[in-house]
């Protein structure tokens, strides 16, 4: 049930930022147009993608941040993040969720952007009350999705208001950037002119809820373009000191040469922003090149999941293109002093992407030397195969020969023992001499079956000692072989250290 707030919940108001900033009467008008709510343990004040464009202060009770339903942080009402509204981005970035009975009030930040901004001195001649929703506008804004809360109310408490009138030239190419600004009603050109005799050039057109002016203040060169309004509108302005302070410094990452190195070997990829001729004289190894001035118009065939390094001569453009990026939702870090600050590309630009020619020479040798031996080990294991094949099939038909000869002489020495006792037998009888010629043609064929035997052992002998020398010879090839393999890997091996070194300047 919502009731009006009790005057301990009015006095914690005072307390919460922005409203902190705002007059008695402010305060006054504020509190007699919102209520407090309560809820159960549980219970959400509002869930992750909700797009209602109001701003929720915790008064009393404890509640948890969700993240794709995973609790990432749980807020008091006595903690220092309690004075500032639950998870401001819109649309939400979490949900709320109850952990315990919890009383807040929701703010409508129309309500609240129009307290604030009549709040400010009167510099402009658009009437106070139409001033348009700047605070959500400034919140809709993906940088300032990605900054602190704190740095967000900063801002908020910083932001000028300022009129401006058709044809008010709001920022003029050459000059020194003082300010950040956001548009909050009208439209406005942007042109630039190539030379002082050329007719200004169209770039884009601006309307509500855009932002422009940071590319100087970020880089601080002076302004690469005229901003001119087409209509009757309003501006809100950070000046430069805020805008580095509270959007710059903690938006930017900025990252050193090994860091950035890490991030590219995890699959990151190396953002060139130099103009094309730079690029072409050194650039890191595989990097992309989209130049400064056309990053806007190409963002669009940057990868949102996929991390950027991104880079120039000296850090300074490279800062206007991570928050151009960033604006677009694109994770990116800057490459601290850009590739100026790298020793090898001072010393040896071409290294960073292009081997010397006798380099690439050597690999190449080094190369086909390796697949070489490779081949060679293939051959001499594929001929140590086939050769122990053939040494099984041959032993096995010996073993074969040889078991049926001695079967052979056993049968013969049956025989002859046979013929001998019918020798003893029958002596004297007519077929003496017969059975005498029987038992030498029996003996010669045993002594015929010794010989081939004595010659298969021979040969199996020869064979054995034979497939020894094949072997310890493939053995020793095969040793080789690998052995000229490794020293050959160990030398592609140091070669590509000494690359990497180039490339890091030692």
């Amino acid at each position: 049930m919502a009731v009006a707030p009790t005057s301990s919940e009015a006095e914690l108001l005072k307390t919460r930022v922005p409203i902190n900033t705002l007059s008695e009467k402010g305060r006054a008008v504020l509190l007699g147009k919102i209520n407090t709510e309560q809820v159960k343990r549980g219970e959400y004040l509002f869930r992750q993608g909700d797009t209602d464009s109001k701003n929720v202060y915790l008064l009393s009770g404890k509640v948890d941040l969700l993240l794709d339903n995973k609790v990432v942080d749980t807020i008091t009402d006595n903690l220092e993040t309690a004075r500032f509204a639950l998870a401001h981005q819109f649309p939400r970035k979490f949900s709320v969720r109850a952990k315990e009975p919890v009383k807040f009030v929701s703010i409508d930040s129309h309500l609240l952007s129009g307290l604030l901004t009549n709040a400010q001195p009167a510099n402009s001649s658009v009437a106070e009350d139409d001033g348009g929703d700047w605070m959500t506008q400034l919140l809709n804004s993906s940088v300032v999705q990605h900054i602190p809360p704190a740095n967000i109310q900063n801002v908020m408490m910083r932001m000028e208001r300022v009129g401006v009138k058709a044809g008010d030239e709001i920022v003029k190419q050459g000059d020194e950037g003082s300010y950040f600004f956001l548009i909050n009603k009208g439209s406005c050109v942007v042109t630039l002119k190539q030379s002082d005799s050329d007719e200004p050039e169209e770039l884009a057109r601006l309307g509500p809820g855009d932002n422009f002016g940071e590319e100087a203040l970020l880089s601080g060169s002076l302004r690469g373009c005229t901003i001119t309004m087409l209509t009757d509108g309003a501006l809100f302005r950070l000046n430069k000191e805020d805008f580095i302070t509270f959007i710059k410094r903690p938006l930017t990452k900025d990252v050193d040469y090994k860091e950035a190195c890490k991030v590219i070997e995890a699959g990151g990829t190396w953002l060139d922003v130099r103009d094309q001729a730079d690029y072409q004289k050194s650039n890191m190894d595989g990097s992309i090149n989209i130049p400064l001035h056309s990053l806007r118009f190409q963002v669009d065939t940057l990868k949102r999941d996929h991390q950027y390094i991104v880079y120039c001569a000296d850090g300074a453009q490279s800062a206007v293109a991570a928050f151009l990026l960033l604006e677009r939702g694109i994770d990116v870090a800057v490459l601290k002093g850009g590739v100026n600050s790298i020793s090898a590309v001072k010393e040896a630009p071409h290294e960073l992407t292009t081997p010397s020619q006798d380099t690439v020479a050597d690999t190449s040798t080094l190369t086909q030397e390796r697949d070489e031996a490779q081949k060679q080990v293939k051959l001499l294991e594929q001929n140590l195969v086939e050769t122990t094949q053939k040494y099984e099939q041959v032993q096995s038909k010996l073993v074969a020969n040889v078991a049926a000869l001695k079967q052979a002489i056993e049968d013969l020495k049956s025989k002859l023992a046979s013929a001998q006792a019918g020798e003893a037998a029958q002596s004297g009888s007519a077929g003496d001499e017969a059975l005498t010629q029987k038992v030498a043609e029996l003996e010669h064929e045993r002594a015929e079956q010794d010989k081939q035997i004595q010659k298969l052992e021979s040969g199996q002998r020869q064979l054995n000692a034979e497939m020894e020398i094949l072997l310890e010879a493939s053995e020793e090839n095969d040793k080789a072989g690998q052995a000229e393999v490794a020293q050959l890997k160990e030398q592609v091996k140091d070669l590509q250290q000494q690359l990497q070194s180039a490339k890091e300047g030692g």
